[in-house]
């Protein structure tokens, strides 16, 4: 990712965007409180249970922290920590209001059961949206498409149970709230991506927090991870491309479609392993595991691809290999400790140093011959006996 202004025209987006979402969340909150208020205050003051009573109140406060937060988000239009906060407000009193109701588990149908907890779980996902959105969009566009999804699926099982128009609607509108606010924080993010194709880098997860993230979060985070690996796995070359919320949709929905997408996926791994320099047979481990512990695959295909990411595979910042030695021939000459070469560009003659004695004298005797015979002038005369006397 490259951190950047955002532009213009997409904050102008994303304003409008967190608009709708904050009146979205003012109808989501209203409605309900204008219809069953007169009844909620009611059960209040005249219930002599008092977890009936901590469980209509954690009602009427979820709605109203709905009506908060779309407040905020009509007058601030913007992605920060207290839009977070108050985003999470609302899975605050749910969790309430399940865990006062533990003592009636027991009478509850499965449907129920199942139904409030993926009610928690999307209530949970909301704040967790605006969060990562201001880091990381790729894992934020995977929770909002989770996210979605979720309230679907309890919009069907809300509309199969209770049968009334007013839920369906009432869920209809809380998924519009979803849409909104989730492209809004994606679109306000300073993070943008990049249109070149995803790094090495980008896939890396600390194993830690993706060991407990596949352990506790009722396999949300392994749906988010399929949908990231399937995206970063298309720099593998060579390869057909994927589309990562199509195959994240058939793992949902389509039975043991999810080990054949491990198997395609680790032969992806295996392959993206060879070509930066890393020993990898994972395809066929992971195929079998796949089959009895799901969630085993994905730590051992994170783990290769941490070892590719941060080891081995990325230009930036991975050990290159050890050089090989290099041939390099060797002369038979061995240079003389105190050698010093000379230069091959031959030098001017020095000037005629003067002679001594009867050299000098003789010199000037056939210098004065040529003179006197006239084959010399008594310039050139005159220049050499100075030449000669070192004048």
């Amino acid at each position: 990712y490259m951190t950047q202004s955002i532009p213009t025209g997409q904050i102008d987006k994303s304003k409008k965007l967190f608009i709708a979402s904050g009146v979205l969340a003012v109808l989501y909150a209203v409605w309900p409180l204008l219809v069953q208020g007169s009844n909620y205050l009611d059960t209040i003051f005249n219930a002599y249970d008092v977890n009936t009573q901590v469980y209509v109140f954690s009602i009427i406060l979820e709605y109203i922290s709905f009506l908060v937060f779309g407040v905020l988000c009509i007058v601030r239009r913007n992605n920060d920590t207290i839009t977070t906060l108050l985003a999470g407000l609302p899975f605050l009193f749910q969790l309430i209001q399940l865990l006062s109701e533990v003592s009636h588990i027991q009478y509850w149908s499965y449907f129920i059961l199942i139904t409030n907890l993926l009610i928690l779980i999307k209530l949970l996902l909301l704040p967790l949206i605006s969060f990562t959105s201001r880091n990381n969009p790729n894992t934020a566009k995977a929770l909002w498409i989770v996210t979605l999804l979720f309230s679907t699926i309890v919009l069907l099982f809300s509309f199969i149970y209770y049968r009334r128009l007013q839920n369906l609607l009432f869920n209809l509108v809380f998924i519009a709230l979803i849409a909104c606010f989730g492209k809004a924080c994606i679109t306000s993010s300073p993070v943008v991506e990049e249109s070149k194709p995803l790094t090495f880098s980008d896939g890396y997860c600390d194993m830690t927090k993706h060991v407990l993230l596949l352990l506790f979060t009722f396999g949300i985070w392994q749906y988010i991870w399929i949908y990231r690996t399937t995206e970063y796995l298309n720099t593998v070359s060579g390869e057909e491309k994927r589309n990562p919320i199509t195959k994240l949709l058939l793992c949902m929905f389509v039975p043991f479609y999810y080990i054949y997408w491990v198997y395609q996926s680790a032969k992806r791994i295996d392959a993206l392993a060879r070509q930066n320099g890393v020993a990898s047979d994972i395809s066929t481990v992971s195929t079998v595991l796949a089959v009895f512990i799901g969630f085993v695959p994905p730590i051992l295909m994170q783990s290769k691809l941490n070892q590719i990411c941060a080891g081995k595979g990325y230009p930036a910042y991975a050990a290159s290999p050890a050089p090989q030695p290099t041939y390099q021939p060797q002369s038979s000459y061995q240079p003389q400790p105190n050698y010093q070469p000379q230069p091959s560009y031959q030098t001017s003659a020095a000037p005629a140093q003067p002679t001594a004695g009867g050299d000098t004298a003789d010199e000037l005797r056939k210098l004065k011959s040529l003179l006197d015979d006239g084959i010399i002038t008594p310039e050139e005369f005159d220049a050499k006996k100075k030449q000669i006397l070192g004048l």
